[in-house]
Formats: C-alpha cells, structure tokens, sequence
C-alpha cells in the first residue's frame, strides 16, 4: 500500500528549507509536466519564506487571520461542527450500559448506542 510513496519527490517547499534551490525547480518541473502546464523557471531565484528572518510576528499573523473573512468564517464552521459531533457521539453513547439487567443486555445497548451515533456523525459531519 506504500510502495508509491517511495517514488514521490521531496516537496518543493522542503527542498527550499534544506537549502536545494536545483532539486526544488526540477521537482516543479516535474509537477508542471504531469499537470500539462507550461513553466519556466529559467532566470527565476526562489526564494526560502519558511525559514529565516523575514518570518512574521505572531500578532502580525493573528490579525492577518482576523482580516480574512473567510477564514474566520470556515474556521468557526469547523470549531461548531467539530462540537455537534463531539456532543451528539458522547450524548448518544453515555449511559448505554446501565439499561440492562445483565452483563450481555448492557453489551448490546451499548452497540446499538454506537451504531446509532455513527450513523448520525456521518449524516450530521
């Protein structure tokens, strides 16, 4: 199942934070042909924005995020669903095992407990 891994290039963006400004056009290259997209980086010098002095300041980051509607937006989408799932999977699941009067009718409230908040958390996430 690994196997096509091993023959994947570095990302590009590694290869600029190693330093390997050579490796890093081939492997673009490389992706620009298998996308069919015409690129030339010849005269072109890359630039390393991960690594160095140049980095941004926290706060200037955070009100660059504040500044993006959309990311503002997404992100609390993601935070509310994140919490209905959490609470409808824990809520449906609490309790299951106190139903019955044996070992074994606990066993299969709780299994049906979690059939149930499996396939409300697919329907709802």
């Amino acid at each position: 199942i690994y196997l096509p891994v091993l023959f994947l290039p570095d990302s590009p963006r590694y290869l600029l934070s190693k330093n390997q400004d050579k490796a890093c056009k081939r492997v673009l290259m490389r992706y620009a042909k298998l996308a069919g997209v015409p690129l030339d980086l010849n005269g072109v010098q890359l630039i390393d924005n991960i690594s160095g002095d140049a980095a941004p300041s926290f706060k200037t980051r955070l009100f660059s995020f504040w500044r993006e509607r959309s990311m503002v937006l997404e992100t609390f989408v993601v935070m509310y669903g994140s919490a209905v799932i959490n609470i409808l999977y824990f809520g449906l699941n609490y309790g299951w095992d106190t139903f019955g009067d044996t070992p074994y009718a606990n066993y299969l409230y709780v299994c049906w407990g979690e059939y149930l908040a499996y396939v409300l958390m697919m329907f709802v996430g």
